[in-house]
């Protein structure tokens, strides 16, 4: 069958990873590890707020929650060649953006760089839905949001993990390396 929709991750995909480069910045990878699944997850569930997350980030790594928040802004790096890629594929399928994160970190990424908004026909958040990937609801809201069957989906995303969520959803997934990889990974997916 088609693709009809292509689902892009945010974070290690569409952008580097922000909060596990920032956590093996401050911590051993062990305590990155634990940090990030104690603290971060909270934000990208909805539990916690992006504010919260800097507070609690700030005593463990005797940092400010503002130095936090900037460190964090200049971290994020935009995988241009992808939008370039995006670009190109968007008169043939729709396109969403399927993350997990605070709303308001990710939204004022977008808005800095707003041209990314062009991009996506579909947005979600996970700290909006109170969903997260990989869990299987989070890829159904998606697909039902877009009015798409699963088998006519595709999600990119850079943890395997959240390929095998969207699989176990019944979504076809490429696991994000790199750009020549991925273009023929998804060559052979949607050809």
């Amino acid at each position: 069958m088609s693709k009809k929709l292509i689902i892009f991750d945010f974070f290690g995909v569409m952008s580097c990873e922000v909060a596990p480069t920032w956590l093996r910045r401050h911590f051993d990878e062990e305590t990155a590890i634990r940090v990030k699944q104690d603290i971060v997850s909270r934000g990208d569930s909805g539990d916690l707020s992006e504010e919260g997350i800097y507070k609690e980030l700030g005593a463990l790594a005797n940092v400010s929650p503002d130095t936090i928040q900037k460190d964090w802004m200049e971290i994020v790096k935009i995988n241009d060649s992808l939008v370039d890629f995006i670009k190109s594929i968007k008169n043939d399928y729709k396109v969403a953006l399927l993350s997990n994160a605070t709303s308001t970190f990710l939204t004022r990424i977008l808005n800095k760089y707003n041209y990314l908004y062009e991009l996506f026909d579909f947005i979600v958040i996970s700290s909006d839905v109170k969903m997260v990937k990989p869990d299987a609801e989070i890829f159904n809201f998606l697909i039902n949001k877009v009015g798409v069957r699963a088998e006519e989906s595709l999600m990119i995303d850079d943890n395997i993990a959240n390929i095998e969520g969207a699989k176990a959803a019944g979504i076809d997934g490429i696991l994000y390396k790199n750009m020549e990889e991925f273009v023929k990974e998804f060559q052979d997916k949607t050809c």
